[in-house]
């Protein structure tokens, strides 16, 4: 489970990246030197604005929470600096900023909901999703594809545009996968997604009941061919593929049952 990635998702990132960089190079004429200065100094007054607006999670204010974000930062091998930070939001959610390599750590803001109704272990799945995203430098191609966007307009090819919206969707059932080896348990993995759904309201939690709920829903969305989510894939198709990871037995067994669902995924991204 620990070797086996989402497949076609970092070579798509790459791809990406480079072109989106092209562009927006061409379009002002800078220079690499330029080009990087410009992205590090917007990306560094995105982290003073974050800084300022939340509370920095330290051990001298969240002892227990400080150190728990920190066991899961070693346990997935992530040696990157990250600044944990606190939000007053009642949604069970968390955000990852991914800072250019430079002055400023990355950022990770976990929601108060979160905190409130999710376990230490369920946390574990929910700070690992994060970390993930700063492990696979997921939210550098967002700056530049929104940058592009922004200052090219609609004049972007469909390739291009299609090309982000599936690997954002690769990418959150790869940051699932993080967040499953940073808890360690299917069962948990799971239990935390129900309680992201429902809000936290569930009186109990039932693996085999979830799992076959969750099934006859993903057969009928690949079906259907629709609904299957923006910028994250929808819940179902999401516990789908953590089930998968969770058994697989090998890359190559990852692959065929994976492959229905990725299939549909770059179908969707193609034709919504």
């Amino acid at each position: 489970m620990k070797t086996i990635p989402i497949p076609q998702r970092q070579t798509l990132a790459d791809h990406l990246y480079n072109e989106l960089s092209e562009r927006l190079q061409s379009t002002y004429w800078l220079s690499n030197d330029a080009f990087e200065q410009t992205v590090c100094k917007k990306a560094h007054k995105d982290y003073l604005l974050n800084k300022g607006r939340y509370l920095s999670i330290s051990p001298q204010l969240n002892p227990k929470l400080f150190a728990l974000c920190h066991q899961v930062q070693r346990a997935l091998h992530c040696s990157t600096p990250i600044d944990y930070l606190l939000r007053e939001n009642p949604s069970i959610n968390a955000f990852a900023i991914c800072m250019p390599q430079g002055k400023d750590p990355s950022l990770i803001k976990l929601n108060s909901g979160a905190i409130e109704h999710l376990t230490d272990d369920e946390l574990k799945w929910l700070i690992g999703h994060e970390i993930s995203h700063i492990i696979n430098h997921d939210t550098v191609l967002d700056r530049l594809y929104d940058a592009c966007f922004e200052w090219k307009k609609n004049t972007l090819p469909l390739s291009i545009k299609n090309g982000v919206h599936y690997h954002d969707l690769l990418r959150e059932l790869e940051a699932d996968r993080y967040g499953l080896l940073a808890c360690g348990s299917e069962e948990i993995a799971l239990r935390t997604i129900c309680k992201i759904q429902s809000g936290g309201r569930i009186e109990q939690f039932d693996l085999d009941a979830f799992l076959q709920m969750n099934h006859e829903l993903v057969l009928y969305f690949l079906q259907e061919r629709k609904g299957l989510g923006d910028t994250h894939p929808i819940y179902p198709i999401r516990v789908e593929a953590l089930h998968i990871f969770a058994h697989s037995k090998s890359k190559a067994d990852l692959l065929k049952q994976m492959k229905p669902i990725l299939t549909i995924l770059e179908y969707f991204t193609i034709h919504s």
